[in-house]
């Protein structure tokens, strides 16, 4: 039983010291994996950087014999606060990436993750149970002994996988880089809109060229990124996974939307068993879905979740922030039909007329500068060309905000007063205070009127 208890502290300690190591080499994605978990994002910068910290202090902890029940409470506290929200996305049929080991293995969710955690669980449950047996034998001598024939090999095969992550890392930067997988990247200058949140969010950022790539679909046919590119319209790559029950809730609207001629181009990237997506395009009317083997599209596209979908322009240059789920996707395709953008601050679109015309704004009462907006959570939002767009589920409806009301829209937080999103505003774009507040004050009463702010 010593020497048992032994192999598990080793084992539990090599996990969550690979598991941190990783995480410290790819701090950006294990950013994106929490928001996806549904952390805050004010947070998940904080979280991502502690989170490695506290894992090596529970490897460290589980390797002496005098501190290896206090590491193996930690690892269960760890376990259990990685399981609950693994367990509440697959019942609520979400399907984030886990990150759980970086760069290393960073896959969608599922049973096989769960199980996972519960027999590591199992292991620290065993070690914090049994904790005093190992300390009953240290003055035998054996388990001290084991433990220093197995400490040198243990420190050493961590010190060689830092290497290799490292190593490794730097190798995928520069591949990624040559084949075009990595977006390019710049800084608004002053007065320039900014994108809202965009270094928090999953997806390529707006205006960056596109990963390129080559598919095969479900008959063998070869298809490239250059061949969906249409010159008189845009592109949409959607992203699914045939055992994705979100997935299949939007399948009907695909097949729609790939016979719509006056619509944007959409073409499905699917994964998963052959024959399952083969019955899942004919029953739905799928013309052109496309298979990836080893999520490697997904990765290029900085996909974390399905469905999801992102468009891109005749350029190949991406036009949209990446909409995840069903409503998300729907708001972004109903946003591409010829709708004028106009001047205005916001622009409310009924989805039940098929011209999608533009709603009057009838003059209501100013909203207080002191309220402290705040966005409906019923809201999903999803970006295009820096214009946000809202589709509010409640009554079927997209709005859209022009640059402008999105930056107002990405200040509603509920701690900010009107006045100070409309100082923001105000520093933002070099124009007086006094008709920065007036302009946000009237934008902000008409997003409460519509129902889309608490304030």
């Amino acid at each position: 039983m010593p020497d048992s208890l032994l192999l598990m502290r080793l084992l539990l300690a090599a996990v969550f010291a690979i598991a941190a190591v990783a995480k410290f080499a790819d701090r950006p994605g294990s950013q994106r994996s929490l928001i996806d978990f549904g952390i805050p994002k004010v947070l998940a910068p904080l979280l991502a950087f502690l989170l490695p910290i506290v894992e090596l202090g529970v490897a460290a902890a589980l390797l002496p014999v005098e501190t290896a029940t206090m590491g193996a409470w930690g690892a269960t506290t760890l376990l259990l606060g990685f399981t609950a929200p693994i367990g509440i996305s697959l019942a609520r049929g979400q399907r984030p990436d886990c990150h759980c080991f970086g760069q290393l293995q960073s896959a969608p969710i599922g049973i096989r993750t769960v199980l996972r955690n519960l027999l590591l669980l199992g292991l620290a449950a065993a070690v914090v149970k049994f904790g005093p047996l190992q300390t009953a034998v240290v003055a035998e001598g054996t388990l001290e002994s084991v433990s220093a024939q197995f400490s040198p090999v243990f420190v050493a095969g961590i010190a060689m996988l830092i290497v290799a992550i490292t190593v490794g890392d730097r190798h995928q930067q520069a591949t990624t880089s040559d084949s075009g997988a990595v977006a390019e990247t710049s800084t608004p200058s002053k007065g320039e809109y900014p994108s809202v949140a965009a270094a928090a969010r999953p997806g390529l950022a707006i205006g960056t060229k596109a990963p390129t790539f080559e598919l095969l679909d479900l008959e063998g046919g070869r298809w490239t990124f250059e061949d969906l590119l249409d010159a008189s319209r845009s592109l949409v790559i959607a992203f699914i996974d045939a055992q994705c029950a979100p997935c299949t809730t939007l399948l009907p609207d695909l097949g729609r939307w790939q016979q719509d001629e006056n619509g944007p181009r959409v073409v499905v990237i699917s994964r998963g068993d052959i024959d399952r997506n083969r019955a899942l395009a004919a029953e739905y009317g799928l013309a052109t879905l496309l298979l990836e083997a080893q999520r490697e599209v997904s990765r290029a596209y900085a996909v974390t979740g399905t469905p999801a979908a992102v468009v891109v322009g005749a350029d190949g240059k991406i036009t949209s922030t990446l909409a995840l789920g069903p409503d998300a996707i729907r708001t972004l395709v109903l946003s591409l039909r010829e709708v004028g953008h106009g001047n205005a601050w916001a622009l409310t679109l009924d989805t039940s007329d098929p011209s999608l015309a533009t709603k009057e704004v009838r003059p209501i009462a100013p909203l207080s500068p002191d309220a402290r907006p705040l966005p409906r959570p019923e809201l999903t939002m999803t970006e295009l060309d820096g214009e946000a767009l809202l589709y509010d589920s409640r009554h079927s409806r997209v709005h859209q905000l022009n640059t402008t009301g999105t930056l107002v829209w990405s200040l509603c937080d509920g701690q900010r007063t009107a006045h100070e999103v409309a100082d923001v505003v105000a520093d933002t774009y070099s124009i007086p205070a006094d008709e920065a507040r007036t302009d946000v004050v009237e934008l902000l009463t008409r997003l409460r009127e519509e129902d889309l702010l608490v304030a």
